[in-house]
């Protein structure tokens, strides 16, 4: 979490990406990575991944695999897969923490309005 920038985030990475999507950055303007237990929910209301994934099958076509896209929808992992109980929790400990920083910028943002 000190890794990531507290002022003007999330915002658009116009120099580093071409659309208008915003971004997390870390202090040192860098685009954020973060790595955590998850599991994608293949039946959730923001999944889009069969769509995109119809590619012609002629073969490795480089131009149309850059285009591809795909929306993923991540849920905490539960026990029923088969994952250690460490995972489990600090898979809904990162969920909970994720919700509460998004809470935090949400209402930091209404207040600048």
């Amino acid at each position: 979490i000190e890794n990531i920038a507290l002022e003007n985030n999330p915002r658009p990475l116009h120099e580093l990406m071409q659309d208008n999507v915003q971004y997390w950055v870390t202090t040192d303007n860098q685009l954020l990575h973060i790595k955590f237990p998850a599991k994608v929910d293949r039946n959730g209301q923001y999944e889009h991944i069969g769509p995109y994934f119809n590619m012609p099958s002629t073969g490795l076509d480089i131009p149309t695999l850059q285009k591809a896209k795909a929306q993923f929808e991540l849920v905490a992992l539960d026990d029923e897969a088969g994952c250690p109980n460490s995972a489990v929790k600090c898979s809904h400990d990162f969920f909970a923490a994720l919700f509460a920083f998004f809470d935090e910028v949400e209402s930091r943002q209404l207040r600048e309005l």
